[in-house]
């Protein structure tokens, strides 16, 4: 998880796409949310 995100973190800084930060950004959050329903 933490090498995914440094190398999307490299990537988005490589690109410069705003979509990507915001699929970035989505991803994380998904991950977030099945981890709480998971543990709850």
């Amino acid at each position: 998880m933490l090498l995914g995100g440094l190398w999307f973190g490299y990537w988005i800084r490589q690109e410069g796409l705003q979509l990507t930060h915001l699929l970035l950004v989505v991803w994380v959050l998904a991950n977030f949310f099945v981890l709480n329903v998971r543990w709850n």
